[in-house]
């Protein structure tokens, strides 16, 4: 299960679900959606390389800094990568609870 899948376990509205595929990488823009009592936003994952992984980062890190509460979720087949470590590092140090 990835992001988005999770995502849309809090999602009601068929018309707010995120697209999953059997690919990681399928989000590559925040998807933003209000299953009720707050709002949730999914991100695209923060380990593509190259303009396109630096742009899908730049989206999550955005988000992570408007939100008042972050899921973190990491890919445990692969452990964690140098790039992830990063981020984790830098979640920490906008203080927010995960």
């Amino acid at each position: 299960m990835g992001k988005s899948t999770l995502f849309n376990q809090f999602i009601r509205s068929k018309n707010d679900k995120a697209p999953v595929g059997p690919i990681p990488g399928t989000t590559r823009l925040n998807q933003e959606a209000n299953p009720g009592m707050f709002a949730i936003v999914d991100t695209p994952g923060v380990d593509a390389v190259g303009y396109v992984g630096q742009q899908e980062c730049d989206y999550a890190v955005a988000a992570t800094s408007q939100a008042d509460f972050l899921i973190l979720i990491f890919e445990s087949i692969q452990g964690i990568k140098q790039t992830e470590l990063e981020l984790y590092e830098e979640i920490l140090a906008l203080k927010k609870p995960f």
